[in-house]
């Protein structure tokens, strides 16, 4: 059975790094859902972009690859082709998975099999779900080679049917801090929020983490940090945005005093002369 010291540990890697400026951040891709924060000073470095999880928005890898001059790579296997032509897309009808079987590959295997061992990496991941097992069997050395990974992670509540599920699901953002910063944290207002043993937390996140090579001799300067910033919009521009004013986002109200509720649902904005009330 799932108590409170294991919802803890569970969040506990999701509280953000105070020891980057975040300032230097930028957002890329669509203004609403597709579009993801990064931090900007290493971006010029990075030569390729992996990303899993197209669908049918490529605002992201398009508007990363003609900035920075970086071949994307792409992955979907449940599209035929991406919704427009690109000389700086390549796509493969592929999914990710934790090993090669049917429409999956493992990252480790694209990488090699593109040549892209020696090359500066990025990582973009939206999979619906596959990134718990996914990231839990990827080497620490494959890891290694993306300077910056940019992820939605889902299931933060409804999927930890069972005190299993949620190991695994803790001991890969665990896996995540041992080697990255988290930068940046942004809640998906497509989801609902989940109460568990008095702990918050959206269903949906988007994280951005930031290599701890590209980053060896950080001060002890803490920066004021809250979410959402000035970069972020919600994914559903018709739902209010996601504010993360508790733990582990930020140091404050670690516990909420809602009962022991599973889920909280948040309500769809209405509108006012065809227009959004906010």
């Amino acid at each position: 059975m799932i108590n409170s010291s294991d919802i803890y540990h569970f969040l506990r890697p999701l509280t953000p790094t105070k020891l980057i400026d975040p300032t230097q951040k930028i957002r890329l891709g669509s203004t609403y859902d597709g579009g993801y924060v990064l931090y900007k000073p290493s971006l010029p470095k990075v030569d390729v972009i992996y990303a899993y999880g197209i669908e049918n928005d490529i605002t992201f890898e398009k508007s990363f690859c003609t900035a920075y001059g970086a071949v994307g790579r792409l992955y979907d296997h449940t599209i035929d082709k991406l919704p427009e032509e690109n000389n700086n897309l390549h796509f493969r009808k592929e999914g990710v998975g934790p090993e090669k079987k049917e429409m999956l590959n493992t990252v480790e295997n694209h990488i090699i099999e593109n040549g892209d061992q020696d090359k500066n990496l990025l990582l973009k991941m939206d999979v619906e779900g596959c990134e718990w097992q996914t990231l839990f069997e990827m080497s620490d050395h494959t890891l290694r080679k993306f300077q910056q990974i940019a992820i939605e992670v889902h299931y933060l509540g409804s999927g930890n049917k069972t005190k299993a599920d949620l190991q695994l699901k803790t001991a890969v953002l665990n896996k995540l801090s041992n080697l990255f910063y988290l930068y940046h944290v942004h809640g998906n207002n497509c989801g609902d929020l989940f109460i568990q043993q008095g702990f918050k937390c959206p269903e949906t996140l988007e994280l951005t983490y930031v290599n701890k090579e590209l980053l060896p001799d950080l001060g002890s300067t803490k920066y004021d940090v809250s979410f959402p910033t000035e970069f972020d919009s919600p994914n559903n521009p018709y739902m209010q945005e996601v504010v993360l004013d508790y733990w582990p986002f930020c140091s404050e109200n670690k516990r909420v005093e809602l009962g022991m509720t599973p889920f909280f649902k948040r309500k769809f904005l209405k509108l006012k002369h065809g227009k959004r009330l906010f």
